[in-house]
């Protein structure tokens, strides 16, 4: 769900994250939701910040229980690394600083604060995709296995961890006589975010783009040819796009006749404006 847009930014909030905090909002506690939202966007900011000093632009954050997920152009294998720890840094360095006063002065928003702070970086430090630790891994292993096998990889793990925590979940009706429903769900979604991570979406296509336009001015691009039939709709068109690599599409009828071309830009304007179930005869026509 879109939140808001600052500059190129898109910020979205995920359904289940508002789920979760139904049940905080129905029984009053405002201060716990509140200082785990601020926890949630100090770790976001942070890796926007390193991104912006590194020189690598940021096109949609969406915060979820266990953090967020922000989808950057492509950059150096050791530039990722960083905007990746940025996130868990910060966390850290908020509870380095402040777990003095909460000595003197335990404040219970402070606490709260505190220890979801301590929760966001530790948690994401784990070696699991899209988590931060997930990511450090990829770029660790981008060099030696590739990128998209080492994403599939450390997304493999991400599912594993998602499912393992789902099952601790459930497996508290055993030791405490009752499901843990916050392990639960962050599992369950952790799960989904892993596997969500292989699909193409316009914000991946987006950066995608921006990659090959840099690259033009630089050396030619690579290109590959297809042909599809009218009634396919754009997101199919969109999952033939590749890395490094211009797609042209061939748009023809029932009798193979030819109607128009489409290239990644056209395409893509389709999916963003008209949907992506658009057919392609509708985004010739658009």
């Amino acid at each position: 769900m879109k939140l808001m847009q600052t500059g190129r930014i898109f910020w979205q909030i995920s359904p289940l994250l508002i789920f979760m905090f139904l049940p905080a909002l129905a029984f009053g506690f405002w201060s716990a939701l509140a200082a785990t939202l601020l926890a949630l966007l100090l770790h976001e900011l942070a890796h926007v910040l390193a991104g912006k000093l590194l020189k690598v632009n940021t096109f949609k954050i969406e915060l979820m229980p266990f953090g967020g997920v922000s989808l950057m152009e492509s950059c150096k294998p050791w530039k990722m690394a960083l905007i990746a720890m940025a996130g868990p840094l910060c966390n850290a360095l908020i509870v380095l600083c402040f777990l003095p006063l909460v000595k003197y002065n335990p404040y219970e928003w402070l606490c709260v604060f505190l220890q979801a702070n301590l929760v966001i970086a530790i948690f994401n430090l784990m070696p699991a995709f899209p988590l931060d630790g997930g990511r450090v891994l990829v770029c660790m292993l981008s060099p030696v296995l590739g990128q998209t096998f080492a994403e599939r990889i450390c997304s493999i793990f991400g599912m594993l961890l998602g499912l393992f925590l789902a099952g601790a979940g459930i497996a508290c009706v055993f030791y405490l006589g009752q499901i843990n429903l916050s392990l639960l769900a962050v599992g369950m979604f952790l799960f989904l975010a892993a596997l969500r991570q292989g699909k193409p979406s316009p914000y991946a296509a987006l950066v995608h783009e921006n990659a090959k336009k840099r690259q033009i001015h630089k050396k030619p691009l690579k290109d590959q040819r297809i042909v599809m039939h009218m009634d396919m709709t754009a997101q199919k068109a969109m999952e033939k796009f590749r890395k490094g690599v211009y797609t042209t599409v061939t748009v023809v009828d029932h009798d193979l006749k030819f109607l128009g071309t489409l290239g990644e830009k056209e395409i893509l304007d389709a999916v963003v404006t008209l949907g992506p179930q658009t057919t392609l005869q509708r985004a010739l026509d658009s």
